[in-house]
């Protein structure tokens, strides 16, 4: 069915098969597609989407490098990196460190993939280690 103009109901359904189509070319080149949001009018839709290197060198990827690099300024570890711990809302694993953000610099995922920030007190509190 022909799409006669771009609205919100449209852009999701749109957006997501976006992606599905960019998957077989980002793997042909080793690289990772996430479809990143997009903007809309009644006759142009603009997804915007990443691609990234699935494997980088040494097998870690962005998210660990940029641990590794800020965790020093945590007292933290590069071994921290993926360390579970639980709060009341479940169990988590540490994925990341934003020094950018004074309130909420650590990052976390949850089981069910969700993703949180934490105040460093939280996380030291957890691991032990203080700043």
């Amino acid at each position: 069915m022909p799409i006669q103009k771009f609205d919100k109901p449209t852009c999701r359904i749109f957006a997501p098969k976006i992606a599905a189509a960019l998957e077989t070319l980002a793997a042909e080149y080793g690289l990772k597609v996430t479809y990143k949001g997009g903007s809309f009018d009644d006759l142009t839709f603009t997804a915007k989407v990443q691609f990234e290197v699935a494997a980088p060198a040494g097998g870690k990827g962005r998210a660990q490098i940029e641990f590794e690099t800020y965790a020093p300024l945590f007292n933290l570890k590069p071994e921290h990196f993926g360390a579970e711990f639980t709060t009341a809302s479940g169990t988590f694993k540490l994925s990341g460190l934003a020094p950018g953000r004074s309130k909420f610099p650590v990052l976390a995922t949850r089981a069910d993939g969700k993703a949180f920030k934490f105040t460093e007190a939280v996380i030291a509190k957890i691991t032990g280690a203080a700043k």
